[in-house]
């Protein structure tokens, strides 16, 4: 088998990182741009890279784990009438409350 130095951040365990660094980006902008997400919290990526050598030294597991940290969902409220005819509760919202597009600025990462 042969072997070859690892000098490079690319060249731990075949360029997974970069790999992996890329889904975490994606998620993260993902993230950002949903409008349905706190817009200001702060998201973050971590890369951990462990190594774990075996008891004589000549070798080590190589472990990679890219993690996210997002924003989470923003709470929405809103109020129902209910109503009990006696066999069945029924609940109402108001007609004129507005629809979900017309309160997020976006649709599908665009700015409306």
């Amino acid at each position: 088998m042969e072997y070859s130095r690892i000098q490079k951040l690319e060249e731990v365990n075949g360029g997974v990182v970069q790999d992996l660094w890329d889904g975490a980006l994606k998620e993260v902008l993902n993230n950002i741009s949903d409008g349905n997400m706190a817009a200001e919290n702060t998201r973050s990526i971590t890369i951990t890279i462990s190594f774990k050598p075996t008891k004589t030294r000549e070798s080590a597991v190589v472990v990679v784990d890219v993690r996210t940290k997002l924003a989470p969902k923003i709470a929405t409220e809103s109020v129902v009438m209910l109503s009990f005819d006696g066999s069945e509760t029924k609940a109402f919202s108001r007609k004129d409350e507005p629809l979900q597009e017309d309160l997020i600025p976006f649709v599908k990462g665009v700015i409306k």
